[in-house]
This record gives structure tokens, sequence and C-alpha cells, in this order.
């Protein structure tokens, strides 16, 4: 598809408050609010924030989230979905997150059809990742459906189980090369553990593994809140299945421990993360144990 900017690179950001880790309810969100200030459609039944058409798309490298809601939106407003998108995006543009508030920062592209493209800038990339773990658990412990988890006692939850425990034992190896350090020793506590460095050099990262893992805790919490009980295991899989590709590719211990040290703690802070993760699924969702070894 062919997708153009649609100004210098300076005033083509969307600037997004990070209220909840979920990048896409807060861009929702966002064209929630554009979409009423610009056009104040009589009929917002299509507008509630989870009906707004947006995804993140499949892309190795880059962060992107793409918005439709031009497409929906024409029938009712009788215009091209290009000029309802481009004053979609004029309303995006004016607003502005003040400094105090933390906030996300997006390129917008404009595509055919009057699709939107949200391109989430490497240093919001760090930036999420270095606030994602500590506001995890209070976005989401006691907010996610539980009924119906009874279709999924039958299932194998091990390979859950097995990685959570692998990345235990990855963190513990790390704790004692002195690479990083944690609060507790006690790993099979649900919360942020890690203590130092702080922060974590995540601008180290850039490896296809490294970004799929990432792309994977996107995933899961766009999704979590979305999907049926049932389909928990699902989420908890793929992350499984990136978190063995990013181990099997991107080594922490030998050359790129004594050569570079932060990117090493930068890979250790992905199998932290992922350990939190996985913690929360097991401990909270699927009410088993959250091995820290096996």
């Amino acid at each position: 598809m062919v997708t153009k900017k649609i100004s210098e690179c300076q005033s083509a950001l969307l600037s997004v408050i990070l209220e909840h880790p979920s990048i896409r309810r807060l861009l929702q969100q966002q064209f929630l609010n554009a979409s009423v200030a610009a056009f104040s459609p009589t009929d917002t039944t299509a507008l509630a924030v989870k009906k707004i058409p947006l995804y993140r798309l499949k892309h190795p490298t880059k962060f992107i989230y793409r918005c439709s809601l031009a497409l929906r939106l024409a029938s009712q407003l009788s215009l091209s979905t290009t000029a309802i998108a481009q004053q979609l995006v004029t309303h995006l543009m004016a607003v502005h997150a003040t400094p105090k508030h933390p906030h996300l920062e997006f390129t917008l592209e404009l595509g055919e059809n009057g699709v939107i493209d949200c391109l989430l800038c490497d240093h919001s990339l760090v930036f999420w990742l270095d606030r994602f773990p500590k506001f995890f658990l209070p976005s989401f412990t006691g907010k996610v459906a539980d009924s119906g988890l009874e279709e999924i006692k039958a299932i194998n939850l091990f390979p859950l189980q097995y990685t959570h425990a692998r990345c235990c034992a990855l963190l513990r190896l790390g704790d004692k090369d002195r690479l990083i350090e944690f609060n507790t020793q006690e790993l099979g506590q649900l919360r942020w553990l890690w203590k130092t460095p702080n922060p974590i050099g995540w601008n180290f990262l850039g490896e296809i593994p490294e970004l799929r893992l990432i792309g994977q805790f996107f995933h899961l919490v766009d999704n979590i809140e979305e999907v049926a009980p049932k389909n928990y295991i699902s989420l908890a899989m793929q992350l499984c299945e990136a978190f063995w590709e990013f181990e099997s590719s991107c080594r922490i211990w030998g050359e790129v421990k004594q050569k570079t040290p932060v990117r090493a703690q930068a890979r250790l802070g992905l199998a932290a993360v992922t350990q939190l993760l996985l913690g929360w699924l097991l401990q909270e969702k699927f009410k088993v144990t959250a091995f820290v070894e096996m």
C-alpha cells in the first residue's frame, strides 16, 4: 500500500498520554476524540472506544497501528475517506501532551482509502518498556474476566510453567554474575522485582527476535481484555513461542556480556517482563503455580 507522511516529521507527531499499558486502547480513545471534535456525528453508537477499527500491523522491525475509521464514517458523513482522514489527522495533531504527563509519540501517515498509520517512535518504545512493568499489574489485576476458565482446566499449561521457570533461571544467573540485581530473591512474588540497572538500556535492543518478543507484549495487553477467558491460553502460548525464539537467537552471556553488558542486561530485562506476564497469567488467570525452577 502506498503511504505518505502528512507533513514534515516534526509536525506530523501525535502525542498520547500514557494512561494505560495498551497502546491500542490509547489510540482508539484518541481517534474517538478526534472524530467527535471534527464531525460531531449524530450516530455515536458505532463510536464506542472498543469499536474504533484499529489494529497493529505485522511489521518485523516497526510498531505500527492502522486505523480505518474514515471508511466507517464515510457513509454517515457523505464525504470521501481521504477528506475524513485528513480532518481526523488535523485534530489528532492538535493534541499536545504537557511535559509533566508521561506520553508516547507517533508519526502519522495517510494511506489509500483513508487509512491512517500510527508509527510508534523509537524513543517512545523505550519509554513504554521502561514504564510498562511498573503499571501493568495495577492496570489489569482484578479487571480481566475470570468467568469461563473452567473450559481451559484440561489444557496442558506445562509450556507456560516451563517458560516461566526458564525466565527465572536466566534472571538468577544474571544476578549471580552481577549483571542485574533484584529487590528480593523470591522470584515467585507477583510484582516487578527488578532493582538495577535502572533504567534498563532498552535502546540497545533491535534484533528481530527481540522486537518480535516486544510485539507479543503489545499483543497480550492489547487483547487480554477483549478475548474470552478460554482464549487466554492462545495469547500465553504466542508469548512463550516468541520468548523461545528470542532465547535461541539472542545471546546474553559470553562475548555479549563481556563487550556489551548493557545489551545483555536489556535482554535479561525482556526475560523479566516475560516472567512477569506469565506469572500473572498462571497465578491470576489460570490459578496454578508459577514455578520458579524445574
